[in-house]
């Protein structure tokens, strides 16, 4: 899902009417696609906001064989914290020790869960750059493509 929650329409909005608007918004579109789509595999990917509705439809029991791909998730959020720590699901993720979201003591919580391989990029921020660095970004997407796609 492309998000728009940046427009002006939603200048008024709080952190949780803004994740609420989110989670709403995800399950109505993927009510729509499962109307008519069958699958026998699922990899949900969320990256930043789409973590937080990733977070509550990874439950739902069309996702339960589900394979999830977590980039630069929210794990300031206790939700998306929770999800991330207590999923069966087979699992990736990627942040960087310089997002805004990330924690050191939340990140350490993550690696409890067997089912989820977590990769910690020193000076990666929340946009998957390091900043000032492209030609290092672009080397650093690199590795997470091909980690996914071994995955």
């Amino acid at each position: 899902m492309d998000y728009r929650y940046v427009d002006k329409e939603y200048d008024d909005f709080t952190n949780e009417e803004l994740d609420q608007a989110v989670k709403v918004d995800v399950a109505a579109v993927l009510d729509k696609f499962f109307l008519d789509a069958q699958y026998d595999e699922y990899y949900i990917v969320g990256k930043s906001l789409g973590t937080i509705a990733m977070s509550l439809e990874i439950k739902k029991r069309r996702f339960e064989k589900a394979k999830l791909i977590w980039l630069t998730p929210l794990i300031d959020q206790q939700g998306v914290l929770n999800a991330m720590i207590d999923s069966p699901h087979p699992a990736l993720c990627f942040i960087g020790d310089q997002d805004r979201y990330y924690s050191e003591e939340n990140y350490r919580k993550l690696e409890a869960n067997p089912n989820l391989t977590s990769k910690l990029y020193p000076g990666l921020n929340h946009s998957l750059e390091y900043g000032d660095r492209p030609v290092d970004s672009i080397g650093m997407l690199q590795d997470i493509i091909a980690d996914i796609d071994k995955f």
